[in-house]
């Protein structure tokens, strides 16, 4: 009987040793997990005020409120840094692309809402796009690549909307929405002179060419 009970208070410790050891594991990840969150929230931060060339782990760590080799520790490369905060980011920009489509069925009224959903776009992820577009490492321009492939498939499907409507074959108009709407082209348009009155002057230029 004493043997039976030994046994049992054996098993109870070993069981509430790796409870405990359990607990501190997860603890223990969730601690890295949020550390490499504020040291990703940092980074962008960063990216989005000076840019990819000028960025530096210091002033990452600094923001983060960790030391240098802790930011190190979770990623060994300043563009491995860069990289894991912007493509969380791109993701999420993606997937919203991905879903959007017109809510309208009449040619102008389609226009219109491709033009006002790349506007918004842009304009809210106004950082994350100059970063990208501006100086990023290689994983930076292939999440632009990649965001960009996304926006080509949401204007195709658009445009098949109204695909009888067009002066053009869907595959020409398609590419026209595409180039003028890209970022680059919509930068320099908002830049130059036409300023504010961009988005209604494209407007009135692909609504002349297509329609």
């Amino acid at each position: 009987m004493a043997l039976i009970l030994q046994d049992r208070a054996s098993d109870s410790s070993h069981t509430m040793c790796d409870e405990m050891r359990r607990y501190t594991l997860r603890k223990r990840a969730v601690e890295m997990q949020r550390t490499r969150d504020s040291i990703l929230a940092a980074a962008r931060a960063q990216l989005a005020r000076v840019g990819y060339g000028s960025l530096r782990v210091d002033d990452v760590a600094r923001r983060a409120r960790v030391s240098r080799r802790t930011v190190y520790a979770h990623f060994p490369a300043r563009s491995l840094l860069a990289d894991a905060a912007l493509r969380e980011r791109v993701s999420a920009l993606r997937e919203r692309v991905a879903r959007w489509h017109p809510r309208a069925t009449e040619p102008a009224a389609v226009l219109d809402e491709i033009i006002a959903f790349h506007a918004r776009s842009y304009r809210e992820e106004y950082a994350l796009m100059e970063t990208l577009s501006q100086g990023a490492p290689e994983g930076g321009r292939r999440l632009l690549r990649e965001l960009d492939a996304e926006r080509l498939r949401t204007i195709a499907r658009s445009v098949q909307i109204v695909s009888g409507h067009l002066r053009l074959a869907a595959r020409d108009a398609v590419a026209l929405i595409h180039a003028t709407l890209s970022y680059p082209a919509w930068r320099v348009a908002l830049t130059g002179p036409a300023g504010r009155r961009a988005p209604r002057l494209i407007a009135s230029m692909l609504k002349a060419a297509l329609l």
